[in-house]
């Protein structure tokens, strides 16, 4: 690409990133906190929010994918198109830490990212516990199991999840990655979606969790918790950056939230790194 063409890209993209930057007001209405049972800013914005993973109502939808037909139509309604999101040639290149300015560093976390963000049923997370290997499937729990064995929730800040932020913000490596090899084109698309609405509620609802990283849920009377990556302004935001990257790897992403138990949620919400040994509590975490 051109330099100039580099330089009109890159002020696309921060004029932007910019406005988006003004929707600080967190404008979650009532009607998206009765659909969704999730306060503000974590609901995110109203008309999306039901575009995100649903409560389960039977344990067959415990860690259930999306499935690329129910991707593409979300894709669809939040203003992404798969035509402009990375090729199959692209996506390789870039998660080979290969073309103009590739690192190792920001691709590897990227990776581990974009397994623990699609752990479901079809894409199992290998660890060891007690010294055994083990496959982990938490997805829809929002959960995530490092390699030390410790259980916390995937936006917890020993988490990949939480350190690649550093990794894909507007002047990160991944933006200047596609600047060096000529694919702005689908960070424009992506920044043009909603994607740059909800990427505000979510800096902003990590800020809000706390250290566990677990948000309530509202039912009535009745409440629970779940990790932070499965509230809708975060799902949302993980979902559109990883169909960008690759729509195959987005329809893996689970489909429907799981409420943690309740002695584990409160076991998180007491530990003062927000993690805890996931051997204690492997038993009470189905599907």
């Amino acid at each position: 690409m051109p330099r100039t063409m580099r330089r009109d890209s890159g002020r696309v993209l921060a004029c932007l990133v910019a406005s988006a930057l003004l929707l600080t007001g967190c404008a979650g209405t009532l009607a998206a906190y009765l659909d969704t049972g999730f306060d503000e800013p974590y609901v995110g914005t109203a008309r999306f929010a039901k575009l995100s993973a649903t409560e389960v109502n039977s344990a067959e939808q415990v860690n259930a994918p999306l499935g690329r037909a129910a991707a593409d139509r979300i894709a669809a309604e939040l203003g992404l198109d798969a035509s402009r999101a990375l090729t199959e040639e692209q996506y390789r290149l870039f998660m080979s830490g290969g073309g103009v300015g590739g690192e190792a560093a920001p691709v590897a976390l990227v990776k581990q990212s974009i397994a623990i963000l699609t752990n479901s049923r079809v894409n199992p997370m290998p660890v060891v516990v007690d010294g055994q290997p083990t496959e982990v499937v938490l997805g829809s729990y929002g959960l995530y199991v490092d390699a030390q064995g410790n259980l916390m929730s995937a936006a917890n800040e020993g988490a990949p999840t939480r350190q690649v932020n550093e990794v894909l913000k507007p002047d990160g490596y991944l933006t200047k990655w596609c600047q060096a090899n000529g694919l702005m084109g689908v960070l424009e698309a992506l920044y043009e979606s909603a994607f740059t609405r909800e990427a505000v509620y979510s800096v902003i609802s990590q800020k809000e969790a706390g250290t566990a990283q677990i948000v309530q849920h509202h039912d009535g009377w009745d409440t629970s918790y779940v990790g932070i990556p499965m509230v809708p302004a975060i799902w949302i935001t993980n979902f559109a950056l990883i169909y960008m990257l690759s729509p195959d790897l987005a329809a893996q992403m689970p489909a429907y939230w799981a409420p943690l138990p309740d002695d584990l949620a409160q076991a998180l919400r007491s530990s003062p790194n927000g993690q805890v040994p996931y051997a204690q509590w492997r038993d009470v975490l189905k599907g």
